[in-house]
């Protein structure tokens, strides 16, 4: 999504998503969620009316838009120019879905753009019933980001030297902590990163062991939602440490205005130059190269690691000003600090709920660096998990996470048993 200033809207630029056709010639063609954050939407397009249906496939497809929730009166516009609307044919006026916290507080502006009626639904149960539906017809390669490779190679670095530390500390002292033992010899992380390697066409539901799962919602807030293979689900836990507040703090830490800006800005910096990490322990090192007196020494060994770990969140900023800081490293900063307390809590529930396979969405991770950025920790914090051999967890980030939520109200206006309440004020 482009960043916007004043009144004027940027031109988006529109997604597509591959779904069943079934979902592109069996809705009324909207559905709408508006989020304390941005507004999201899915739609059938005018513009290529004839090939969102997949003629020799199974798969057809839908436009997928967001605006900033400030911009929603421009957004609406824009789509209600371009969506194509299945009207009755006896003139009644058509049913749309919404959902999100705004769905009810602007049910007439979305009732008025589009002229239609409208239907709120609860946005839990339309991302709940969006993944069921598409894990059930969508492959891997079609529902799912490719697993970030790259993302995996630091954290790896620092454990594996961690291990090399804590074994030759084992080797020159007999009084080992107790949490490190297990760090004896040659380790083997293969299969500790949480990736699925699989390579089948078939929908995922099936060609996988995807239940029971944790389906994380990342967005202003952090919800989590537990589904099982009846297709039953429960909302278990929210933190209300979510995008929304990465931004507000970021904002009041950088200055900037747009969540776009403090991404751009947390890509330019450096974390280790705000919080501290294992190789800025002391404030000084003596370097006495003769001296063996240090031999054995725990902290002293972590402070050499030439791939550091962090030990402090802001470690640095304690009793110093924003000006002792360069607005970039800030931003990174706070952007670390969300994603460590974020996997920390995934990482709890799973445990806590003996789940082993996680799927993320939400606009929070529409970002390569956030998707990033939760890998590289999530990895972490399965190859400690594989030191001392307690579980570790499988995850995805789902292609459509941001439009979720308003795909799942689609979903809803497609089934006749649709939860939906309607919103009898907002009938024009």
């Amino acid at each position: 999504m482009s960043s916007t200033k004043g009144s004027v809207v940027s031109e988006p630029k529109d997604e597509v998503l591959l779904v069943p056709n079934d979902l592109v010639e069996k809705t009324v063609g909207v559905a709408v969620d508006i989020g304390a954050s941005m507004l999201k939407i899915v739609f059938r397009s005018k513009e290529n009316l004839e090939e969102s249906v997949g003629k020799d496939t199974k798969l057809g497809h839908l436009q997928l838009v967001s605006f900033p929730r400030d911009k929603l009166h421009e957004g609406l516009d824009y789509v209600a120019k371009r969506c194509a609307l299945s009207r009755p044919a006896d003139g009644r006026l058509p049913t749309i879905c919404t959902t999100g916290t705004g769905g009810w507080e602007f049910r007439k502006a979305v009732s008025q753009k589009f002229n239609v009626r409208t239907k709120s639904v609860v946005e839990f149960d339309c991302f709940a019933n969006a993944f069921l539906y598409l894990a059930s017809h969508l492959s891997r390669k079609h529902l799912l980001h490719p697993y970030d490779d790259e993302a995996t190679v630091e954290p790896l670095r620092m454990v594996e030297e961690y291990v090399e530390v804590m074994t030759a500390l084992n080797r020159s002292s007999d009084e080992t902590p107790a949490s490190d033992r297990n760090c004896r010899g040659k380790l083997d992380f293969s299969g500790s990163m949480g990736k699925i390697i699989a390579d089948s066409n078939e929908p995922i539901a099936e060609a996988e062991e995807i239940y029971p799962c944790l389906l994380t919602i990342c967005g202003s807030v952090f919800t989590y939602i537990i589904i099982n293979e009846d297709k039953t689900f429960q909302l278990i836990e929210y933190s209300a440490r979510g995008g929304r507040g990465f931004h507000a703090l970021g904002s009041l830490l950088t200055g900037c205005k747009t969540f776009e800006e403090l991404l751009d800005l947390a890509e330019k910096g450096d974390q280790q130059n705000v919080d501290i990490f294992t190789n800025a322990l002391f404030s000084t090192i003596d370097e006495r190269a003769e001296d063996d007196t240090d031999d054995g020494n725990l902290y002293v060994s972590l402070s050499r690691l030439t791939n550091p770990g962090l030990v402090y969140c802001f470690g640095k900023a304690a009793g110093a000003r924003l000006e002792d800081f360069r607005r970039e490293d800030l931003a990174s900063a706070c952007l670390n600090y969300v994603v460590n307390d974020f996997v920390q809590n995934l990482f709890i529930l799973s445990r806590l709920h003996k789940i082993g396979r996680i799927f993320l969405c939400g606009s929070f991770c529409n970002s390569q660096l956030v998707r990033s950025a939760v890998t590289a920790e999530l990895v972490r914090k399965n190859l400690n998990a594989a030191l001392v051999k307690t579980q570790i967890v499988s995850f995805d980030f789902i292609k459509s996470g941001p439009h979720l939520g308003a795909l799942g109200a689609l979903i809803s206006a497609m089934s006749k048993s649709s939860s939906c309440s309607e919103d009898e004020s907002a009938k024009a």
